[in-house]
């Protein structure tokens, strides 16, 4: 039964698989690490990028309506070991930035796009990315109006630090959660939760997202946590093998409607207080 059902994930990774984007040749290149991208415009790599810092930021924004497209190199902090702070990508406050293409690898968090106070922030789309082995979380993503899509997001966690793991972790009003493929995430003792998604907000919308192999050792354990206003959850795919979670989906707070999903493994609950939309898998009583 595992064989058949490890065939059948790895079936679904390469039905996901993308055709190899155009390089990106007419941008401003960034050619070592950390970077600071200052000013509008587009930014890409055109070679692989390390760097063995243990805090700060690898590649951070501090502008508007940029596109940073990695034309598939790596962004590599592996070399700071498992007690890294640093962030792979990083932006605050900022509106209308794109990152596309890249290979994110070995940074506490892949991506990390935050706000502040009141001030008007979003429109950011993160897509077509590898993160792989990121120590923490492999997207965090918050903002208005912002979208994740056909990422993948794989091998999250092993920290040495406390604090939750995730493989995305999204939040706006509203975000979008579409087509990302997620497996590989490990809690430890230190994590007070772990889930392959974490989706929050207002009328935000994760669909057509596989979720696999979420590992906790302490805390809450879930394939997708959500909670806020008006959360849809539509046609993912949550499958556990040998180590169970607590839930599949664990909703806990809010409204959040569940349709179309289909979920296989769980310890305590399949379906945790979701609003039943029909045709779940198993359906919700």
């Amino acid at each position: 039964m595992k064989q058949l059902f490890t065939t059948g994930v790895l079936a679904l990774a390469a039905a996901w698989s993308l055709p190899a984007a155009a390089e990106t040749t007419q941008c401003t290149s960034i050619a070592s690490l950390p970077a600071v991208i200052s000013s509008s415009g587009v930014y890409c790599m055109k070679q692989d990028l390390a760097t063995a810092m243990t805090t700060g930021n690898a590649i951070v924004i501090n502008a508007n309506n940029v596109i940073l497209d990695c034309n598939g190199f790596r962004l590599g902090g592996m070399a700071a070991g498992p007690g890294t702070q640093t962030i792979g990508i990083h932006a605050l406050g900022r509106k209308n930035i794109t990152v596309r293409d890249c290979n994110v690898r070995g940074f506490k968090k892949g991506l990390e796009f935050t706000a502040y106070g009141d001030v008007e922030h979003g429109g950011h789309v993160v897509e077509d990315n590898l993160f792989d082995s990121n120590t923490q979380v492999g997207i965090s993503l918050w903002g208005d109006r912002v979208i994740a899509r056909r990422n993948r997001v794989l091998n999250t966690g092993g920290s040495t630090l406390s604090g939750d793991v995730y493989g995305i972790a999204i939040s706006g009003e509203p975000a979008l959660a579409d087509d990302n493929f997620v497996s590989g995430v490990t809690g430890s003792q230190l994590t007070p939760e772990t889930a392959g998604m974490r989706v929050t907000g207002y009328m935000s919308l994760a669909r057509d997202n596989v979720v696999t192999d979420v590992v906790g050792a302490s805390g809450v354990t879930s394939g997708i946590h959500a909670g806020g206003t008006i959360i849809t959850l539509e046609r993912n795919y949550f499958f556990n093998v040998m180590n169970y979670p607590q839930y599949g989906i664990n909703t806990t707070y809010g409204t959040v409607l569940c349709l179309n999903n289909r979920i296989r493994a769980w310890t305590v609950s399949a379906y945790d207080e979701c609003g039943n939309g029909g045709g779940n898998y198993p359906a919700i009583p």
